[in-house]
C-alpha cells in the first residue's frame, strides 16, 4: 500500500504541476495577446493622426491661401473706405474654419476615445479578471 503510495504521489504532483503550468501559461498568453491587441489600437491610432495631420495641414493650408488674403485685402480696403467691420467679420470666419475643424479632430483623436470605441478596458478586464474602474 505504501508502495503504491509513493508511486501515485510524483504522478500525482506531475499532473497538478502541468495543470497549474498550463492555467499560468494561458493566462500570460492573453496577457500577452491583450498588450499586443493595445499595442495596435496604438499603431491605428498615431497613423489615422498622421494621416489627419496631413490632411488639416492641408486645409490650413487652403484656408490661409483663400480667406485670409481676402480678409487683409478688404481690411486694406475698409481702411481708406470703412469696411473694417466686413473684414474683421470675414477674419473671424477664416479663423473659425481652421480652430473649429481642429477642435474636433483633437476631440475624436485622443487615445481616451480610441480606446474606447476598441474596448479596450473591457478586454484588459478579462484577460486580467479584474473590473475596470471608469
Amino acid at each position: 500500500m505504501i508502495t503504491w503510495l509513493l508511486k501515485r504521489v510524483p504522478a500525482v504532483a506531475g499532473i497538478w504541476l502541468l495543470r497549474r503550468y498550463k492555467r499560468i501559461s494561458l493566462d500570460l498568453l492573453k496577457i500577452r495577446a491583450a498588450i499586443y491587441y493595445v499595442r495596435g489600437v496604438q499603431n491605428a491610432r498615431a497613423a489615422a493622426i498622421a494621416s489627419l495631420m496631413a490632411m488639416g495641414l492641408l486645409a490650413v493650408m487652403g484656408a490661409g491661401f483663400l480667406i485670409l488674403p481676402i480678409g487683409l485685402t478688404i481690411l486694406l480696403y475698409g481702411l481708406s473706405r470703412s469696411w473694417v467691420a466686413a473684414c474683421i467679420a470675414l477674419l473671424v470666419i477664416g479663423g473659425l474654419y481652421i480652430i473649429v475643424p481642429l477642435c474636433i479632430l483633437r476631440r475624436y483623436m485622443s487615445e481616451r476615445s480610441w480606446m474606447s470605441f476598441f474596448k479596450v478596458e473591457d478586454i484588459i478586464a478579462r484577460v486580467t479578471g479584474k473590473p475596470t474602474v471608469k
